[in-house]
């Protein structure tokens, strides 16, 4: 999910694991993980995953 984030959200998500993970743990200069997008781009990226043979 990290590489499929549209330019619009690019920088106001989390780029790494570890960076979300500290979001979830209440780290206020973290940034929420991309999996919180709107539904229709993290449709997008499943997708995605799924046509280059990542996903199920």
């Amino acid at each position: 999910m990290f590489d499929n984030v549209p330019e619009a959200y690019q920088g106001s998500m989390a780029e790494t694991e570890e960076e979300a993970q500290r979001w979830v743990d209440g780290d206020e200069d973290a940034r929420p993980p991309p999996e919180l997008l709107t539904r229709d781009v993290v449709a997008r990226a499943i997708l995605n995953e799924v046509a280059e043979g990542r996903g199920s």
